[in-house]
Formats: structure tokens, C-alpha cells, sequence
């Protein structure tokens, strides 16, 4: 197989990905769906570097490490069991996380892997951490899901966002907008939403 194709296992009663994806070149660009594979342990054996993986509800898959490292358009993790998004070095496109509750914060969770992302879609238990967020410099889109769920999660994201689009914020180093931001948020008194 040259170019791209689709491997699609969506439902299948798997641990683990068939022998069949071994066969894949490493330049093949593949799509991965495995949604509702209820249980799917890991991603391994899949190339490092794919187009797209969608693993919706995949209720036992708590890692994403030992899978790809690079996936040049979008994640979709919605209901998974996952807890970090350690693992992924590069994502090209949008991360959907949403309904995967088993992230309550997002220390830890790899932002820094996230750099060229363009759209995150966090779930609504997330509960602190959040400020590693101005590390994504292409984030167009920020979202939790469902919305009015989780209102001072929103709350942080809003004055968040407003900071960092404000006129005086253009020139400044990361490292000065955290501090700006950080007192922005313990005097809206959403204190948990300022860590790193």
C-alpha cells in the first residue's frame, strides 16, 4: 500500500491492534479508527507517524504511549479512559478530549506536545491547571464540552483568552503573560486554574 489508507476497527473486541496494521510503510499515511473498542489496551504497532486517529469511547485505553508520535490532522479521544496526552509529540490539527473524565487537570497532560494544534475540546471535569494552555501558539479554538457545564472552567478560559488577544500582550515573553495571567485569575478568585 502506497499513499493513504483506512484501517478501520471500530466495535471490534480488541486488546491490542491487529497484525494486519504491521504491514503498513512507515511513509504510508494512514487513518486509525477504533472507536467503541471497548477493549483496546494499547496502540502499539502503529507506525509513529499517521493521519488521523479517532478513539472514541475506548473505555480501557488509559495511554497513549508506545503509539503514534505524530499525527498530522486531528485527534479524537471523546469517552476515552486516557489520562495525559503523553506520548503524542506533534499534532497537526484539532485534540478532542472531551468526556474523557479521567483527566481532572491539565498538569501533566503533555500540552507542550501540542504545539502546532489548532483546536482543543476539553472535558468539563478538568478542575486546576490550565495556564499551560499559552503554550500552544496556533490554538484558534477552545472549548469545554458540553458548555455551561463547568462555569468557572470557562470562566478561567475567558479571561484567559481576553489577556492573551489584549494589545499589551503582543510583546510580551511567555514567562511575563503567565504572571499577568495567573493574578488575573486568583483575583477573579478561580485560583485552581492558575498553576502550570
Amino acid at each position: 500500500m502506497s499513499g493513504h489508507g483506512i484501517f478501520d476497527f471500530s466495535g471490534k473486541p480488541i486488546e491490542s491492534i491487529p497484525k494486519i496494521s504491521l504491514d503498513v510503510k512507515e511513509d504510508d499515511l494512514i487513518s486509525v479508527i477504533v472507536t467503541g473498542c471497548k477493549k483496546l489496551t494499547s496502540l502499539k504497532g502503529l507506525p509513529h507517524t499517521i493521519r488521523t486517529l479517532r478513539a472514541r469511547d475506548c473505555t480501557s485505553l488509559t495511554s497513549l504511549v508506545g503509539g503514534p508520535t505524530k499525527v498530522r490532522e486531528n485527534v479524537f479521544l471523546q469517552g476515552s479512559a486516557i489520562k495525559s496526552l503523553e506520548g503524542l509529540l506533534e499534532v497537526g490539527g484539532g485534540v478532542n478530549i472531551n468526556d474523557c473524565l479521567n483527566i481532572r487537570t491539565l498538569s501533566g497532560i503533555g500540552l507542550k506536545y501540542l504545539k502546532f494544534c489548532h483546536s482543543l475540546y476539553l472535558p468539563y471535569s478538568i478542575k486546576s491547571h490550565i495556564l499551560g494552555l499559552i503554550f500552544i501558539k496556533n490554538l484558534r479554538t477552545l472549548k469545554v464540552i458540553p458548555q455551561g457545564t463547568n462555569k468557572e472552567l470557562e470562566q478561567a478560559i475567558t479571561i484567559m483568552q481576553e489577556h492573551f488577544a489584549s494589545n499589551e500582550s503582543k510583546d510580551k515573553h511567555d514567562s511575563e503573560l503567565v504572571i499577568e495571567t495567573q493574578h488575573k485569575l486568583i483575583e477573579a478568585g478561580l485560583e485552581d486554574y492558575a498553576e502550570l
